[in-house]
């Protein structure tokens, strides 16, 4: 989980009991959270407590914590925009959301439990009319002190019949009405959305379906971002008839707002700065929020990425290093350059940005399938062994799709070997080499070569960010022979990979449009 920033806003609804303010204590700095652990890991029990917090006083609240996650969007000349953070809410009662301010443990996902103290400003004479006061400022509250109770995530998939509760909400500052996507569209989007995802999961999702659909205008702008979000979920669910309760974990269940705009660099995703929002669930099994602009090509694909944040997955990011020596110095030598690892620029996976550019939704990575319990077709690669095979692509069906090898001098560190090609699920996939853009012809070099990542047919290496809760994925770029700033995903015949540690190594022997043939050696322990 990336840090979340207390400049963003809040959209924070109290209820339920409340203790009176502490003592006021001196004005001061708001510092980064000290967080001790329970002598188990996680999951587990975590104390959380702020260093040297300066508030007027603090209010007791009990309730589930909630991370949110958004899907970037691009302006109207095709570039995409800066990442927006990650978000934490608690929820409280039935109804009550509040932004929380500062950083959570890592190993905290949707679905903790929290008990604790917010800290507050003492605006008002009683606790209620303090929060209150923040809520309408829409000012984050800090943890001053809390215990949260993590649970383990669910792996092993349990099929589950989803249901969508939608929204359709003509937004202020929107280009078009509620009424301009019509009951239709949603079901049709939605069967499209659940056939992908039934694939996919191997039946764990076992279907998608509409439940409800409601047409309505807000008078809640765009342009307060993530506010503004919580602020139509709130209003959606008291539309749809049901508490925010009703779309918990294990339910299956989720409230879906769809924000007619036209294109992804509409007025209103411009002024959210992203086309959707979802909160992160713990499993497939999971209910939610989701949030998505449609009338565009990207509908599709983006609602499909933000119910993949429903049911628990995170976003794909890509890892790149000059070299793979310097790969390997940088896990030994401190003073040798690091790695950099790009946020949600994987254009391979439904849970990165693949959905600029390409007509369909590519497959589920392999990590992230595997982590879920979807994954069939897989085979370990145990430490000291040498093996040549033959994968599958990915988006296929059937034989073997991929290798899994943990690295025997970093048992922390589990990389999975797919090979991606257009066909299947992936019969969109761009199966070139000379460059995906998310700029278009009107962009300057500079800029094209930022946002450019080589990518087409080949085998990939990927691994998860440990860092991060839930993981997310990262794949492991080399760089490009034709252009040092460009980098590729994906290796064709003759392409090798070795891990940081030097005891993991990939050769690609040979390629053909559904499959590849490899060899993966583990040094022993």
């Amino acid at each position: 989980m990336r840090t979340i920033f207390a400049a963003m806003a809040v959209a924070a609804v109290l209820t339920g009991a409340l203790s009176a303010p502490a003592q006021a204590t001196p004005p001061g700095p708001l510092p980064a959270v000290a967080v001790v652990p329970s002598p188990t890991p996680a999951p587990g029990t975590y104390h959380v407590t702020s260093r040297n917090l300066a508030v007027d006083g603090r209010v007791h609240v009990r309730g589930v914590i909630q991370i949110v996650d958004a899907t970037s969007s691009v302006s109207a000349s095709g570039v995409a925009t800066p990442e927006v953070a990650d978000a934490a809410y608690l929820l409280v009662g039935e109804t009550g959301r509040i932004r929380l301010a500062g950083s959570l443990p890592t190993g905290v996902h949707s679905g903790a439990t929290f008990d604790g103290t917010l800290a507050v400003a003492r605006q008002a004479a009683s606790t209620q009319a303090t929060v209150d006061a923040a809520t309408s400022n829409q000012t984050p509250l800090a943890i001053a002190d809390a215990t949260i109770v993590v649970q383990a995530e669910t792996v092993a998939p349990t099929p589950m019949a989803h249901t969508f509760y939608v929204a359709v909400v003509g937004a202020y500052g929107s280009r078009y009405k509620s009424s301009s996507y019509s009951t239709t569209s949603v079901k049709t989007l939605t069967k499209r959305v659940s056939d992908y995802w039934k694939a996919q999961s191997g039946g764990a999702v076992s279907s998608i379906t509409v439940k409800q659909v409601v047409h309505y205008s807000s008078s809640t702008s765009c342009s307060g971002g993530q506010a503004s979000v919580s602020k139509w979920w709130s209003a959606a669910a008291k539309h749809l008839g049901h508490p925010s309760s009703f779309f918990a974990a294990g339910t299956g269940r989720h409230l879906v707002v769809l924000v007619p705009d036209g294109t992804s660099a509409g007025p209103c995703a411009a002024k959210l700065h992203f086309v959707g929002l979802a909160s992160v669930g713990s499993g497939s099994t999971s209910g939610g929020f989701i949030q998505v602009i449609v009338g565009s090509s990207i509908g599709t694909p983006s609602l499909a990425h933000e119910f993949g944040h429903n049911i628990s997955l995170a976003h794909a990011d890509v890892q790149f290093c000059a070299s793979e020596t310097q790969a390997e110095a940088s896990a030994t030598d401190a003073s040798t350059p690091p790695c950099t690892t790009s946020p949600y620029e994987d254009y391979y996976d439904v849970m990165g940005a693949s959905m600029y550019g390409q007509s369909g939704i590519p497959s589920l990575s392999l990590p992230q399938k595997d982590r879920l319990g979807f994954v069939t077709g897989l085979t370990t690669v145990g430490a000291g062994s040498t093996v040549t095979t033959t994968i599958n692509a990915v988006s296929l069906t059937s034989g073997l799709r991929g290798l899994k090898v943990i690295d025997p001098k970093d048992p922390t560190t589990t990389y999975w070997i797919e090979y991606r090609a257009p066909v299947g699920q992936d019969s969109s996939l761009a199966a070139y080499r000379n460059g995906f853009s998310v700029c278009k012809s009107n962009c300057s070099a500079a800029a094209s070569a930022e946002y450019t990542s080589l990518y087409g047919a080949g085998v990939r290496v990927l691994k998860l960010n440990s860092s991060a809760s839930p993981n997310e994925t990262v794949a492991v770029g080399t760089p490009s022979a034709s252009n040092a700033r460009w980098h590729s995903l994906a290796r064709t015949t003759g392409g090798t990979f070795t891990s940081m540690t030097g005891a993991v190594h990939v050769t690609v022997n040979s390629v053909t449009a559904t499959s590849a043939s490899v060899t993966v050696t583990v040094d022993g322990n």
